[in-house]
Parts: structure tokens; C-alpha cells; sequence
């Protein structure tokens, strides 16, 4: 499947690099200035135009070797009609941007209204930049009031498994949301890599489980960086009847400062010794398919 622009993943790729390396240096064109605020504090590693040519190359090749090499691989092998994807806690876009590049129709949501407002004004200045149309709808919205009807052949769930409460009701409630044979696709911290337990610990202390107050005033429950390990997310899924379609726990330092052929015939292994990724490496990527037929 070729981008809503024709192009290849790389093509659709250096779209959304071009984008990020021009936006922050223009939000304050399009963004109110609290909103403007919201976005520098979101994207505290950005601006990346002043880094030199083999700084940004590493920083790119960490980005499509990390989390989304999966789902990205899949869009792209996917015939037909444009795939639909859910981006659940999508927060300021720019995954849902990637997705709607390379030819999805993404519905993508968030509890919190500022970010919504942020992503929506981002897909007008992506638009105008790449002169296209973007298949996106960004909404303010729990997911568990959603329409709980079969529409996605996708659900994107980026750094938010930790927050969503209760996550084995998002994971019922995503079966029954996804098409027969689609998938849930989850990046999160790794919970058994001792130093992200160090660092959550000391954002939030012991209190996991807390509430949120949305723009509307309802009040909803709310997971504080409840981390969750590699081996522990593929059994959640496998008990609410996914099937598991990819899994790996990633060893971040690595993705980004080697080049294509080394990293596949080296580093990339690491990721796939079960034993010592469970323990050692910083995140995982874990699809779950819901099957064809029961279930």
C-alpha cells in the first residue's frame, strides 16, 4: 500500500521528519500561547534542526527501528481499502499523522481537550505544508465511551497502557472494537527494567490508581504510569483471547547508532533473547490478533 501521497515508507518518512524539523519553529503561528507552551513542554527533545546531519540520522533510525517499525510495516503490506486505525491517547498527533501519510483513516482520541485542540491545529499546518488531506479525526473522548462496535483494523496504543483504567476492561473493550483478524498494537516501558520502576516511582510515588477531570467536568479513573513487563501484557491480552501476532522488548540505546546492516545482524537479536530482554531492555512492542473466527 503506497501513502495517501504516493510515496514509500521512507518518502512518507521524511514527510513527517520535514514537518517536526519546521513546525516548532513556526507554532507560535498557529498555536495560542498556552497551547504553544503545552507543545515545547510535550516536545522536550525537539527543536532537532540544529543537531548535525549524523545526530538527526541517528535520532530518525532510533525513531523507525523502535516502536514503529511494526505497525508502520503492516499499513504499508495492507490491500485493499485504506485500513482504519484507532490511536488510543494519541495526545498532540503525530503518530495518527505518520498513519494518515501512509494512506490510513485514523480516528484518534485523548482524555485531555488541550492536546486534542493541538493536534487538530497540527493537522491543518501538515496539511498546508504537504498540500494533501489527512484521514483524521482527533477527538476529546475516554475511550470507554466510545461506540463499542466492530470498526478498527487497528488499535495504536502508544506510552498509554500505562494510564488507561482498568486495562484489562480497554483490552475487552478493544476485542470488540477491533475487525476479526485485526490487531492491538502496544508500546509501553518495560515494568521489569528496574530503572523505569525507579523513575515512575519518583514521578508519582505509590499512588497508581488515581481520577481524572475532563473538559466536560466527569470524572474518570486514571492510571498513573502503572507499568506493566513484556511477558505480562502478552499474557493479559492471551487470557481476553488475542492471539499474539509480534513481540519483542527493545534495548533503546541501540536502535539508533548503527548502520541498517549491523543493527539486523547484531542488535537486533538481542531483542529476541527472552530472557535477558525481560530483564534488561527499556520498552516492548507487543501486537495482539484478535482471531479470524471464536473467541
Amino acid at each position: 500500500m503506497g501513502s495517501c501521497l504516493g510515496a514509500t515508507a521512507n518518502e512518507a518518512l521524511e514527510n513527517l521528519f520535514s514537518c517536526l524539523e519546521t513546525e516548532y519553529e513556526e507554532i507560535d503561528s498557529f498555536l495560542d500561547p498556552g497551547e504553544a507552551e503545552v507543545y515545547r513542554q510535550y516536545y522536550r527533545d525537539m527543536p532537532i534542526r540544529h543537531l548535525s546531519s549524523e545526530q538527526r540520522l541517528r535520532r530518525y533510525r532510533r525513531f523507525c527501528r523502535g516502536y514503529l517499525h511494526y505497525i508502520v510495516a503492516e499499513l504499508l503490506k495492507w490491500k485493499g481499502e485504506p485500513p482504519v486505525v484507532l490511536d488510543a491517547g494519541s495526545g498532540l498527533g503525530t503518530q495518527a499523522m505518520l498513519f494518515g501519510l501512509l494512506g490510513a483513516a485514523v480516528h484518534a482520541v485523548d482524555l485531555k481537550h488541550d492536546r486534542v485542540v493541538i493536534a487538530q491545529k497540527r493537522r491543518q499546518y501538515w496539511e498546508k505544508k504537504l498540500g494533501t488531506k489527512l484521514n483524521i479525526e482527533f477527538e476529546c473522548l475516554s475511550v470507554f465511551l466510545m461506540d463499542q462496535k466492530e470498526a478498527y483494523d487497528y488499535i495504536w496504543v502508544c506510552q498509554a497502557i500505562s494510564h488507561i483504567d482498568p486495562a484489562e476492561g480497554f483490552l475487552d473493550l478493544s476485542y470488540r472494537l477491533l475487525k476479526p483478524g485485526g490487531q492491538i498494537v502496544l508500546y509501553d516501558p518495560n515494568g521489569l527494567f528496574i530503572p523505569n520502576q525507579i523513575q515512575q516511582l519518583r514521578h508519582r510515588g505509590l499512588k497508581i490508581h488515581q481520577t481524572f477531570q475532563t473538559h466536560a467536568g466527569e470524572t474518570v479513573p486514571y492510571a498513573v504510569e502503572r507499568l506493566f513487563s513484556y511477558g505480562g501484557i502478552k499474557r493479559l491480552l492471551r487470557r481476553r483471547g488475542f492471539d499474539i501476532a509480534h513481540g519483542e522488548c527493545q534495548f533503546s540505546k541501540f536502535r539508533g547508532k548503527t548502520s541498517d546492516e549491523t543493527f539486523e545482524r547484531f542488535f537486533s537479536l538481542l531483542d529476541t533473547m527472552p530472557v535477558f530482554s525481560n530483564l534488561f531492555g527499556h520498552s516492548y512492542i507487543v501486537a495482539g490478533r484478535r482471531p479470524h473466527s471464536g473467541g
